[in-house]
């Protein structure tokens, strides 16, 4: 028998009948079905919810919401002032809402799996045990956004994480992409067991990395950090700097406040002053250093790289006696231990196929690929002795100089070319 409401239904899903197929199946199946807004029948934690609980739940919420503080339901998350978007806490009443037995899948902003804002949540769902996988789905996947996004597969009772990287699993669409039934025997496969592309992590290795839920974090290919052992004893980034600190977190319009058309002896660097692995050598000026920005200084033989984007932009910083530099934006500052390291054979590496290939690794995030400074400091960086990385350094920083002096000719000729016609029909 059908629902009596059957004519509202064919005028609801006119032009849809698959979508009307779909839900007379749930309705002869005795399926209860339940649309409203989860977040606000949520509860303050340790506070059971009364309202009815589902086996299965499926949530493909709006993506990136903000938080609001008028949002009445704010004070029953935990996590509520650290976290910058709505999407952890949709998840969160998902699990309010899920049987003990049930299973539920969430979408997710890839950034969420790893990001700062997001790490106190990250941190509570993994010691309630609700996470039970992580899938990494294509860019493109969806016809609204470009953006990198996440399945989460949710239910009572972790104490692992089973990660699964289907990022390059797709079939490519002229708009969007695919999946095809290989695609998905393939995923399913990687879900059911350790696979190239997926790997079950424990709570407590997930703590270690800082409750990153992003599976990139965990599927870091062992052979291709192993190889590079071959280059030298591997050390992590951090026993090789005496500071690892962020540039500048100054806008713009400060910028402009501070800026000078006359050289004060204060620069100021940019991502896009780093080109070719080579920090150019025409940069802004600063009328003065903003009161408490001191701390962002460079000091000379610094490198500098940048925080966002792949490839990740290198250059090595050259501060004259008597000048100041100015760190902005979206890149690290490492004050290298100059007894461990040569500053030019570390940006010569960097600077490699190698060097890219492992930055690559860890700069995580498909739209906009970035690197957390925790991250950066675990990197393990070929260390030879001391003779051979200054043999390496000598020729890089010749092959330096030529690209200077090489782009300086390449200016002059285009400044050239550009008078060509004035200066030679003014001749007599």
């Amino acid at each position: 028998m059908d629902p009596p409401n059957m004519k509202e239904l064919i005028t609801a899903y006119k032009g849809q009948p698959d979508m009307l197929d779909q839900y007379l199946d749930k309705y002869h199946q005795k399926i209860a079905i339940e649309n409203r807004d989860i977040l606000q029948d949520m509860t303050p934690p340790g506070v059971e919810n009364t309202a009815e609980h589902f086996d299965k739940i499926f949530c493909d919420h709006p993506l990136a919401m903000r938080f609001s503080a008028r949002d009445s339901w704010i004070q029953s998350l935990p996590f509520a002032k650290k976290s910058k978007t709505l999407d952890w806490a949709f998840a969160a009443g998902v699990m309010q809402r899920l049987a003990k037995k049930g299973k539920a899948v969430v979408t997710l902003t890839s950034s969420c799996a790893w990001n700062f804002p997001e790490r106190a949540v990250r941190e509570y769902f993994i010691r309630q045990g609700w996470v039970e996988s992580v899938i990494s789905l294509p860019v493109k996947m969806f016809s609204y956004t470009n953006i990198s996004v996440l399945l989460l597969v949710l239910s009572h009772g972790n104490k692992e994480v089973h990660f699964v990287d289907a990022s390059d699993i797709y079939e490519k669409g002229r708009r969007t992409n695919q999946f095809s039934k290989a695609n998905i025997d393939t995923i399913l496969k990687a879900l059911a067991e350790d696979t190239d592309i997926s790997k079950t992590v424990s709570n407590e290795e997930i703590e270690k990395k800082d409750f990153s839920v992003f599976p990139k974090t965990y599927l870091t290919p062992e052979d291709e950090l192993e190889s590079l052992s071959n280059y030298g004893t591997l050390i992590p980034l951090e026993d090789l700097t005496l500071r690892i600190s962020r540039g500048a977190p100054i806008m713009a319009s400060q910028l402009d406040a501070f800026s000078s058309e006359e050289d004060t002896g204060i620069d100021y660097l940019t991502l896009a002053d780093m080109r070719d692995g080579l920090i150019q050598k025409d940069l802004k000026h600063m009328t003065e250093i903003p009161e408490g920005y001191g701390k962002y200084l460079i000091e000379d033989g610094s490198i500098i790289l940048s925080k966002v984007g792949r490839p990740a932009k290198v250059g090595l910083a050259s501060v004259p006696e008597g000048r100041q530099l100015m760190a902005t934006g979206n890149m690290f500052i490492l004050k290298l231990d100059k007894k461990k390291i040569n500053p030019y054979y570390l940006l010569a590496f960097l600077d490699s196929p190698e060097g890219n290939a492992l930055m690559n690794l860890f700069y995580v995030g498909m739209t906009v690929p970035s690197i957390r400074i925790q991250s950066l400091k675990e990197i393990k960086i070929p260390v030879p002795p001391m003779e051979r990385q200054q043999q390496v350094a000598e020729i890089y920083k010749k092959c330096q100089d030529d690209l200077y002096k090489a782009k300086d000719a390449l200016r002059k000729m285009i400044q050239a070319k550009t008078k060509v016609f004035d200066d030679t029909m003014k001749e007599e």
